[in-house]
Formats: C-alpha cells, structure tokens, sequence
C-alpha cells in the first residue's frame, strides 16, 4: 500500500481491536454461576442470563467488524475509491469504541452478578 493514510488508518484499527480484545480477555472472569450477557429494552425481563464465556462474543464481534471492514476498504483502494476507504476506516474506529462502551457495561454488570 503507497497510500500512507490508509496504512495509518488500518494500523489504528488494529491497534485498538486488539486492545479492546485484550481489555476484555483481562476483564471477563470465568464464574459457575450464570452471568448477564445481553441488556434489552425491549423484553419483559430486560437482562439476559448466560454462560460466562458468552461474553467472548463480543470479543469475536470486535474482530469481524475489524477485518472485514479493513478488507473492504482494501478493495475499496483498489478500485479508486480511496475517499469512501478512509470515511470506512474512521468510522471502524467510532464503531470499536461504541461497541468497547457497550460490551464493557455488560461485562461490568457480569462482573458484579
């Protein structure tokens, strides 16, 4: 890649994918009992019980989001549409800290129960 830019930009996307897979590796702590793992506005019960381990789902989701949208813009560069490749890396990065903010309240909760 001769484009510097987007080199930064994926760089940066894997830097913080892989702290926030990293955080949630050290924060997730295996427990017997079951544990919160989904919050729902628009249930009865509103919590969702589960296995500890389901937790790593958003560990998986944060990887998915990551790769595939490094991969698209990649062909995005390829085909001149170096502006719609950048706009997708930046908003990577806004969709990572959403879903660090997200996961991490889940799993703060979990931590708790």
């Amino acid at each position: 890649m001769k484009d510097r830019w987007l080199l930064g930009l994926v760089i940066v996307n894997i830097l913080l994918a892989s702290i926030i897979i990293i955080s949630f590796a050290v924060t997730i702590k295996p427990k017997e009992t079951q544990v919160i793992v989904q919050h729902s506005a628009f249930s009865v019960t509103g919590l969702y019980r589960g296995h500890w381990y389901s937790l790593w789902t958003y560990g998986v989701l944060q990887l998915m989001i990551t790769v595939g949208h490094i991969i698209l813009s990649a062909k995005l560069a390829v085909v001149q549409r170096r502006d719609l490749a950048l706009a997708l890396l930046w908003l990577t990065i806004a969709i990572s800290v959403i879903l660090a903010l997200f996961a991490y309240s889940i799993i703060v909760i979990a931590s708790v129960v």
